[in-house]
């Protein structure tokens, strides 16, 4: 039977970024050609992403670069900081110099990685510096003793193992039980020798479910506690998806209908390992590796790529450098229940965690001497406003050759403050955009929704609604946000649709 006018409401208008398919197969999956500094919360909705708040208010020296970032979880729990050739430790907000005999290598690009040895804190240097350990507490920075002087460490079955040296970069060394100090580099190793099918050096090291994933540029191999001698042993993989970060690494929790798994940035995609079976999860932006849309991946600098995660919000951030450029200017944000992909234009030199009062937080470092936190409670990045920007997937409403006529839309909102987003739209697949003057409330709808008293799940929202009276077969919208310390949540958007003469809507 024919309507006039006929309501339609997207209600799944968020699923992370796709830049392969087709507009119509966007429009099945609910994902956007672009997200920028937005993410999914609650499921379905498009979310400003919080930003970051200073650690300490006065940089590390000399707008030093931030090369490393770790909490030693000990009774009084130590909080470190590297920054160009000093080690740091936390006192309430500031950051002593703990240095002591440690030799830091002064180069941005030589990034630490962290371990807990013994109730000790080891660390191991990209530039192969002597690894350093502190105790916590009232200690000083040391050289451990006697360690291989590796890329690379980790902990397994009470050993402590380094990994690719100057002189053995294929080469794993584990110490004795317990014992830092004692290395018998003789007999003590494991060879992941061109035999293998992959002659290049150990890329990344990373501890997953009681073994120790280890990645090669092609290849990857699980090292494993044998119980008996030798003491260790590992097995290959796969031979066709390698590391190409270390850093990149993380095991990431049981979650959804996951299972606990690792995730790692390769030379041409992200990759997963679920037991034995290694698959991407980055098809859908995979043209940030090859054919550089929106902007092209800087692949010499894959190495640097840095990686941390944020549990109670189920997203896993990585670092990276785009164009030609020489830091990491990008990152991209994996939500790893719902497998949605978006970016963030915050610049990360380095990540950590650190526990406050029983709360896991994700921090970064830059390369202005800012140690930062991840914080769900701010909206701001450093103090400085950020943009938030999403396109959404082209909508057709059921038919991509009936052309209609928009006369209205209308976001359903949960916002704080005078949030200000910009809406804007375009039709059948053209590029220029127009700008909407949206207003709230949209009496003209006959929706129930009441502005101010309206609720949705017991979260208070709003209407903002536009008049457009457009003629087109798709349509797509595009917000963008960018006001300080404000966030916004759009949950729906409806649309009041007339058909064009000679066509029939029931």
């Amino acid at each position: 039977m024919y309507k006039r006018h006929k309501f339609q409401n997207i209600i799944r208008i968020f699923g992370g970024m796709n830049l392969i398919d087709t507009p119509d197969i966007l429009t099945e999956k609910g994902q956007g050609t672009f997200a920028l500094n937005v993410y999914s919360e609650p499921f379905g909705s498009v979310s400003k992403l919080f930003g970051r708040s200073k650690h300490n208010a006065v940089t590390i020296g000399a707008d030093d670069e931030v090369t490393g970032i770790y909490q030693l979880d000990i009774t009084t729990p130590a909080f470190f900081a590297i920054a160009e050739s000093k080690l740091y430790i936390d006192n309430a907000g500031t950051w002593d110099d703990t240095t002591g005999t440690t030799a830091i290598t002064d180069d941005k690009n030589n990034l630490w990685s962290f371990n807990k040895f013994s109730d000790v804190m080891i660390g191991t240097s990209f530039l192969r510096d002597d690894a350093i350990e502190h105790p916590g507490g009232a200690g000083s920075g040391a050289k451990v003793s006697n360690m291989p002087a590796g890329k690379f460490s980790a902990v397994l079955a009470n050993r402590l193992f380094s990994f690719n040296t100057a002189a053995q970069p294929k080469l794993g060394y584990w110490s004795a039980i317990n014992d830092r100090t004692t290395w018998d580099t003789t007999n003590d190793y494991l060879n992941f020798k061109s035999s293998e099918g992959d002659d290049e050096p150990i890329s990344g090291v990373a501890e997953h479910l009681n073994t120790l994933i280890v990645g090669k540029e092609h290849s990857i191999f699980r090292l494993y506690h044998t119980g008996t001698e030798p003491p260790f042993k590992y097995y290959r993989i796969g031979g066709k998806a390698g590391v190409a970060s270390h850093y990149s690494m993380q095991s990431i929790p049981a979650c959804g209908v996951y299972p606990e798994r690792l995730i790692w940035i390769g030379r041409d995609n992200f990759y997963q390992l679920i037991g034995d079976t290694v698959g991407s999860i980055a098809d859908d932006i995979q043209p940030f590796f090859s054919s550089g849309a929106p902007f092209q991946v800087n692949l010499n600098r894959l190495q640097y790529c840095v990686s941390g995660i944020i549990r109670e919000k189920n997203l896993y951030w990585c670092a990276w450098t785009s164009g030609s450029g020489s830091t990491n200017d990008y990152c991209f944000v994996l939500d790893y229940k719902n497998m949605m992909w978006a970016i963030s234009d915050f610049v990360v030199n380095s990540f950590g965690k650190r526990i406050v009062s029983g709360r896991e937080f994700l921090y970064s470092g830059t390369y202005t001497g800012f140690v930062a936190k991840h914080d769900p409670a701010v909206y701001n990045n450093l103090g400085v406003k950020y943009t938030s920007a999403y396109y959404t997937p082209w909508l057709d409403f059921g038919d991509t050759q009936l052309e209609k006529q928009i006369q209205y839309i209308v976001a359903l909102m949960d916002a704080v403050g005078d949030y200000d987003i910009t809406a804007e739209y375009r039709t059948n697949l053209e590029t220029a955009l127009t700008t909407l003057s949206m207003v709230t409330g949209a009496d003209l709808l006959g929706i129930d929704f009441v502005l101010g008293t309206s609720t949705l799940g017991g979260v208070e929202v709003i209407e903002r609604s536009a008049e457009i009276i457009k003629r087109f077969k798709r349509i797509q919208f595009h917000f963008t946000q960018s006001t300080l310390d404000e966030y916004f949540r759009m949950f729906a958007i409806g649309a009041l649709l007339k058909p064009m003469k000679g066509y029939r809507i029931s």
